[in-house]
């Protein structure tokens, strides 16, 4: 999909969630299906960024540690790809650095949370940004 088709696309209904920790990828999915969302999962950056082109999801679920590309480095990649409109990204992380987070926030990422999360919190963070 060539950038033009990506610029004129309109954000979706759907939730990226982005995560190469299999179980934790599957939690977050299971209870954002279970609260009524459309999931789209990526387990990798690169897979992360053509994901987020070919849907354009309303919110990212987006873990920073990732293999072929960092979570900081997949928005960025968003950032180049949307000139209008991004997504509410949540920024999911075991890392304690203020330093990431500083950077997360400026790349607009909308929250950032620090791993072990309370789904219910998770669920009612997406459900916020979807009623934006």
């Amino acid at each position: 999909m060539g950038i033009n088709a990506v610029l004129d696309k309109e954000i979706s209904d759907k939730v990226l969630v982005v995560d190469d920790d299999p179980d934790f990828l599957s939690n977050v999915s299971y209870a954002l299906k279970n609260a009524g969302f459309e999931i789209v999962e990526a387990r990798q950056g690169l897979e992360a960024v053509d994901k987020y082109g070919e849907y354009k999801p309303k919110v990212v679920v987006l873990d920073i540690m990732l293999p072929k590309r960092s979570g900081l480095m997949v928005l960025e990649g968003m950032h180049k790809k949307s000139i209008d409109e991004l997504p509410y990204v949540i920024m999911v992380t075991a890392l304690d650095g203020r330093r990431h987070e500083m950077y997360a926030k400026s790349l607009f990422a909308n929250e950032y949370l620090r791993k072990p999360i309370e789904m219910e919190k998770l669920v009612g963070l997406v459900d916020t940004y979807f009623k934006k």
